[in-house]
């Protein structure tokens, strides 16, 4: 959903652009520019969940949740032992992710539906030719 990778060398998060939906970054002009924004808005929070997700996926017994909390009118969060590291991930962080990805996802449903009308006869064309060899 997020095709970034960590680079060892130098210990940053970055762009893969053959993962994922960056595959198809020729024909989606915006999408290398969107996941970029998405990257430099959420970076440290991203940095904190790979940590997590990292530690628990190569040793689980090394990740611990600490804390959690929330209330009538606060929202989450959660606070991850990770080895001696403390790392606390807020609802905030994941809400404004999940904001960034959906409304890239929703402009790409709207290029897909746009194309899908504008070839719609091609298209037909297509699937109607597809259906008589089978």
């Amino acid at each position: 959903m997020i095709p970034y990778s960590y680079n060892k060398k130098t210990k940053q998060l970055e762009f893969k652009n053959s993962d994922g939906l960056l595959e198809y970054n020729e024909q989606i002009k915006y999408l290398s520019n969107d996941y970029n924004e998405i990257l430099k808005e959420n970076y440290d929070f991203l940095e904190k969940i790979r940590k997590v997700r990292n530690k628990y996926q190569h040793k689980m017994h090394g990740v611990r949740i600490k804390s959690s909390g929330s209330g009538s009118l606060s929202l989450f969060d959660y606070t991850f032992k990770v080895d001696d590291e403390e790392i606390t991930l807020y609802a905030g962080s994941f809400i404004k992710l999940v904001k960034m990805i959906n409304s890239l996802f929703t402009k790409i449903v709207f290029d897909v539906r746009k194309y899908a009308y504008e070839n719609s006869s091609d298209l037909l064309r297509t699937v109607g030719v597809l259906s008589r060899r089978f």
